[in-house]
């Protein structure tokens, strides 16, 4: 993962501009919507939002926001812009002008049975709180002490692989600042591979922000534009922006520079 240069810039305008079949894999949380301290409250991003809606406006353009969230909560941010969503780190995939659809069938009794583990911990965090989806189990700690949220953390990994080790109906992931227990065999990777299926595009872009994302950059193939926002943590993207302020701008430029 490098940094993004100026020649990098010229050349991705290049390829938009030259491009007659394009999709985009956007990120929500970190991308298009900046932290804050209740989540579940916020909105995206005005700005980040027109970005959005300028490229749908161009019909070479297929647009995929890809997002932790619910499917409900992403209706209500989008529900004025016909794009493809992907809700749940690809539990659900709704297509452009289509009806929400499981990318997966699968037993949900050992999510549920873990809850009541996991509202323990979740308890004990005082600042955290426990996120239910139709897959998975979140802990969210941005809000939590970091030292008393590690010990917390490391304690609960321990509890979890004792009692469920030979568990493959469950899987965790790390995010940014938040601890996921989901229903195994499903990602963002995947999803975003369901949307690339039988289908032609000269050009293929991606930007996350967190470890989720990874799944999306190594579904592509190696000639897409991947770029991983902030932080230093190692990507299998190709190049990495400071935050998501610059990344909006990289979009807007790449708009600006195509011809209609």
């Amino acid at each position: 993962m490098k940094p993004i240069t100026k020649s990098v810039i010229e050349k991705l305008n290049e390829d938009y501009h030259n491009a007659t079949r394009r999709i985009l894999f956007i990120d929500f949380d970190g991308i298009l919507l900046s932290f804050n301290e209740l989540p579940e409250l916020t909105t995206i991003d005005p700005f980040s939002l027109g970005i959005i809606t300028k490229l749908t406006r161009d019909k070479r353009n297929r647009i995929v926001v890809i997002s932790g969230r619910s499917k409900n909560f992403m209706d209500m941010q989008f529900k004025y812009i016909d794009i493809t969503l992907v809700a749940e780190n690809g539990f659900f995939i709704r297509k452009a002008g289509k009806d929400w659809v499981s990318t997966i069938n699968s037993d949900l009794s050992r999510k549920d049975e873990l809850k009541p583990v996991m509202m323990d911990y979740v308890k004990r965090c005082e600042g955290s709180y426990l996120e239910e989806k139709t897959g998975s189990l979140a802990w969210h700690y941005k809000n939590a002490n970091d030292k008393k949220t590690m010990f917390l953390i490391h304690e609960f990994l321990k509890a979890f692989s004792n009692s469920f080790k030979d568990n493959k109906e469950l899987e965790i992931i790390k995010g940014d600042k938040v601890l996921e227990v989901r229903i195994a065999g499903f990602n963002k990777g995947m999803a975003a591979s369901v949307l690339l299926k039988n289908e032609d595009f000269d050009f293929i872009f991606a930007a996350g922000n967190d470890q989720t994302d990874e799944f999306i950059f190594k579904s592509l193939p190696v000639s897409a534009h991947t770029i991983r926002a902030g932080g230093e943590t190692p990507s299998l993207a190709h190049y990495k922006v400071g935050d998501m302020t610059q990344l909006m701008q990289i979009l807007e430029a790449m708009i600006k520079n195509a011809t209609p």
